[in-house]
């Protein structure tokens, strides 16, 4: 096969290949339990994020985050039912609530894998606009330690 068709088939491979739609992860925290019935829905699979709460000295403590993050939104029937029923999902997650008022939830979770994810919830008028990111973590082992010092990775 000529040079030129093997370009042309190659460059058409990429084109059709860039072309599928490939779907977005689910995030661990998704009170709508899928992507598919939220609005708005948009992931980054590198970002960084802040999420901002009060320290246990009262003091604002800002959290940067790195890794997996999505932005969604759910349309709501009102703003109190929206909170409560969110904090109850939180609960449900084993997650711990940093902030919880009437116009905003931030909170952090365990997954079953260890990873660990944080979700920030802003109540609006008509909707809430979420804000999850499953934070990028170095994992190290599991190891066993030799009887001379040295660890061997399993």
């Amino acid at each position: 096969m000529p040079t030129s068709c093997k370009a042309l088939l190659f460059a058409m491979a990429t084109l059709l290949t860039a072309s599928i739609a490939r779907p977005e992860p689910e995030p661990f925290i998704n009170p709508m339990g899928s992507l598919a019935k939220c609005e708005k829905v948009r992931y980054r699979g590198a970002s960084k994020t802040s999420f901002t709460f009060p320290g246990p000295d009262g003091k604002k403590v800002r959290k940067k985050v790195e890794g997996e993050a999505w932005r969604f939104s759910v349309p709501h029937e009102g703003k109190e039912k929206a909170a409560e029923a969110i904090a109850t999902y939180l609960e449900g997650k084993g997650a711990r609530i940093l902030v919880r008022d009437d116009k905003k939830l931030v909170a952090t979770a365990t997954d079953g894998e260890g990873a660990t994810w944080w979700a920030a919830f802003t109540i609006r008028r008509k909707d809430y606009m979420a804000y999850v990111s499953r934070e990028q973590a170095l994992v190290l082992g599991p190891f066993k330690v030799t009887p001379y010092g040295g660890a061997v990775y399993a």
